[in-house]
This record gives C-alpha cells, structure tokens and sequence, in this order.
C-alpha cells in the first residue's frame, strides 16, 4: 500500500486526494495493521493527511534506524544500520522527497480549489489567441464569458453562454466518447540504479578511514579497519559492472469507468477533461434570447500515454 501511495504522490496526485480515496475505501491504517498483526482487534482508524505526510518523510520507509534527531546508526564497519527491508527503492526514496519539498515550498502549481468544471476547457471561439472563458455570476444562474470582459473596453464580440446548459452539453460529448472506458492511473516503476548503495560504501570508507587515523598502527584495530576497507573496496568495484536500468511509467487499471468517477466525484471532472486534453471552443451571438451556442468539442494529442490513448479511442469510435 506505502508503495501505491507513493506512486500516487510522484505521480502528481494531492495527497489530500488520496487520503480521501483510502478512506473511501475503507484501506486499514498503518496503526491497525499493527493491532491485526499482535492478535488484536482493528480500531478503524481514519487516514489523515498530517499522520500520512509524516509517514512519506519518515526513513523508516528506506529501513533505516535513526536517532532522535533523525542522525543515522552507523556499525562498526561503517555503514547505515537498516531494521528492515526497505519499502521504497532509493530511486521511488527520492522522487517522493523531491515532490513532497516542491510542494512544500511552492514550486509545484497546486490545484485550485472550487474551480469551475470548464476551466482552462471552455476557450472563445471568436477571439483569435486561445483565450479562456470564466464563470461569472448573472440572474439566478452562472454563465461562461470570454477572458477579455475583464478588461474593461477590450471585450470581444462573443456572447455569454449559460453555464449549466455548457456543463451538460461537454458532459454528455465527453462520456459519449469515453464513459465506459476504465480509467487508468499512471504508476511509477522504479529501474535499478546501484548510485545510492555506491555512496554509502563510498561514505562508510571514507569513516573507516577517519578512524584509521586516530587507531595505534600496526595493532589488530588496525588489522580490522584495513580489512574492512578492503571489503568495501571490492564491493564498490562489483556496483560499479552492475547494469543500470531507467525508471518507467506504467498504466495500471483502477476498476471504475470515466462514467464512474465523473457521476461519483464531481471535484475531479475539470481533472478528467483536461487529462484527455478536451477543449470547447464556444462561440454565441450577444443579445439572442433562446438561441444556443455554437460549440466545437476537441480532444487532442498529448505526451501523456492515457490522454494519448483516449485521443485515439475518440477518433476510432467517431469514424
């Protein structure tokens, strides 16, 4: 489970999201796998964000011991004392951190909350640049209007469009093409890399040879770090003819359709349309009452391999 979650993580995904998602489906806590596993009864506790944030940062995962301010246990020849296997290779180890800082100090957009479901979906279809439509309040309901109303006597010639009737129309576009395709999320597939276990071999000599200095010569401790060195010399040299194989992404099915997850989580629709790369240009006469708007439904081409498949399924099915 650590594992999918931190898949999950470096795949992008909030880890409020995913919080949300064990829970719905009832994923036991680290804290009653404990109680299980001791032959007692699980709690039910609930995921939290601050509990499994703490959890991601922890090198536990790796299956390390540390000290009480987080210094790690060295042995006597050097090396890091590990209690366990660990979870997490050093490549999944160090994503996970990269994208748990970035977050933390902003680098990373974050996602916008109480966004509108068409919000970098909906385009103008008069203005000649890609330029968006936003939700703005009208007379008892919402409508989507062209970006450049903003600006006051810069407006295009486009119209407003009702927001709820341009909602329903890209929903239905957008599940007719691909509501009853399985969604797939992508899962993060380290390869082998030996980097980490040759900088410890490295960093262990280098503190066998900070205690060689400070030893007797020619007494057996010095005997003992000698061969230790020698063990860690003929270790290095085996890591360095080990292959290296590139981290990959891979697409690994979630059991629910488009259909499923857009009618169960409405949050994620403005996620869903722009993953499979759908844009609506919108285009409708100002001042006429009773006259819809004209729209034109895309899905396009993108790196990512799942929107890329979708392209393709859309494009099958419409031919």
């Amino acid at each position: 489970m650590v594992r999918e979650i931190a898949g999950r993580v470096i795949g992008g995904e909030s880890i409020n999201a995913i919080v949300t998602d064990l829970n719905r489906r009832e994923v036991p806590t680290s804290l009653d796998v404990q109680r299980v596993r001791a032959g007692k009864e699980a709690k039910g506790f609930r995921w939290r964000v601050g509990n499994l944030s703490t959890l991601l940062r922890s090198e536990t995962l790796r299956g390390y011991l540390v000290t009480a301010d987080g210094s790690p246990i060295v042995d006597d020849a050097g090396r890091r004392v590990r209690r366990a296997e660990p979870i997490l290779t050093a490549e999944e180890w160090t994503r996970l951190q990269q994208e748990i800082s970035d977050r933390a100090s902003n680098r990373k957009p974050r996602p916008r909350v109480n966004a509108s479901t068409l919000r970098q979906v909906a385009f103008c279809g008069v203005c000649a640049d890609l330029r968006p439509m936003y939700v703005y309040p009208g007379r008892g309901r919402n409508y989507y209007r062209c970006a450049s109303k903003a600006v006051g006597g810069t407006g295009c010639a486009n119209g407003s469009t009702a927001a709820d009737w341009l909602e329903g129309y890209v929903t239905d576009e957008f599940l007719r093409y691909v509501g009853r395709f399985e969604v797939m999320r992508r899962v993060f597939v380290p390869g082998e890399s030996h980097a980490e276990e040759r900088a410890e071999t490295e960093a262990a000599l280098g503190r066998l040879v900070e205690r060689l200095e400070k030893i007797p010569t020619g007494g057996p401790a010095e005997h003992a770090v000698l061969a230790r060195m020698g063990e860690h010399e003929e270790h290095l040299a085996a890591l360095r003819d080990l292959p290296e194989v590139p981290d990959r992404w891979v697409d690994e099915p979630t059991g629910e359709t488009f259909a499923d997850v857009w009618e169960r989580d409405p949050a994620r629709r403005n996620e869903l349309l722009r993953t499979a790369g759908v844009r609506v240009f919108v285009t409708r006469e100002p001042r006429r009452r009773g006259v819809p708007a004209d729209v034109s439904f895309e899905m396009g081409v993108f790196d990512d391999p799942e929107a890329q498949r979708l392209a393709e399924i859309a494009a099958e099915e419409a031919s």
